[in-house]
């Protein structure tokens, strides 16, 4: 599957991608092409900018301004007045907007779609929001060491980078809080009972020496602990939605990520390439599609 990305002029990016929230957007648009009549009800619960993927909410704007005008909201009529959207063609054209009507969800079928629309819309407005209020205080903070003279630490660092230098991690998940202590100690015995690994089985995933964890110099190297670091702050991030820690380590070890060449999380650890899963991760925590 590919990923849908916003593209600059607003054009969106043709692909087969069909992720949870693609699908959601489509059954939706689809219920309001089938039966015009839930205007009524669905135009006082989401707006054109709630759709992640821009297409689908200019289409969903055309349809409420045709419901509005008086006429039939259908796919033929829909073309004409989409035809020159610069995502009409690269998307299929007509043959895409009767393809939403085949996709149309109905009954508490549609009740639970337009929810799941609402939350992911919701949610990238959560992230949005989060990242505005970050980068507020990310400024504040400059001026602060620029007025006082100090010399501000890399924006860089993440939770990693900062039990690397020996400060407290943040525990962001209850995986998290009961491996890595308040000193950024990390307690590598515990992390290969919670996967029921050996120690170079633990190593081998992270892409380091079969022997490194049995080692007492090299499993507290700074490398060590930044690989199982950032092995496990992955698998604390998909370990709800995969259904628990062993879910989340089987998907970490064996699902190819399309939209990463087909690699796999743990392939791209290994790497040293883990900020293209995190990365991978935020886009689909933005309703983006996998």
């Amino acid at each position: 599957m590919a990923v849908v990305t916003k593209p600059a002029e607003g054009a969106s990016t043709p692909g087969t991608g069909r992720g949870v929230g693609l699908t959601v957007e489509q059954s939706v648009l689809g219920a309001l092409l089938f039966d015009n009549r839930l205007q009524v009800m669905l135009v006082d619960l989401m707006q054109p900018e709630d759709f992640f993927e821009p297409f689908h909410g200019r289409v969903f704007a055309e349809i409420i301004r045709l419901i509005g005008e008086g006429r039939l909201a259908e796919p033929l009529v829909l073309a004409d007045r989409l035809a020159k959207d610069p995502a009409f063609e690269p998307l299929g054209g007509l043959a895409y907007l009767a393809d939403l009507v085949d996709r149309a969800a109905s009954g508490e079928a549609l009740t639970a779609q337009v929810e799941s629309l609402q939350l992911l819309a919701l949610g990238r407005q959560m992230v949005r929001l989060s990242r505005t209020v970050a980068g507020i205080a990310s400024s504040l903070k400059a001026s602060r060491y620029a007025v006082e003279g100090m010399e501000q630490p890399s924006s860089s660092a993440s939770w990693i980078a900062f039990s690397q230098a020996g400060a407290p991690a943040p525990a962001s998940s209850p995986l998290l809080a009961g491996l890595v202590g308040n000193a950024g100690d990390l307690d590598v015995d515990a992390v290969a009972s919670v996967f029921n690994m050996t120690q170079s089985q633990l190593a081998e995933t992270a892409g380091l020496s079969r022997d490194t964890l049995s080692k007492a110099k090299r499993r507290t190297a700074a490398k060590t602990r930044s690989r199982l670091l950032e092995l496990l702050e992955i698998i604390s991030r998909i370990e709800t939605w995969a259904g628990g820690k062993a879910q989340a380590m089987a998907w970490y070890r064996a699902q190819p990520i399309p939209a990463l060449g087909d690699r796999t999380a743990e392939a791209l650890v290994k790497t040293g390439q883990a900020s293209l899963v995190r990365d991978y991760l935020d886009h689909i925590a933005l309703g983006g599609f996998a």
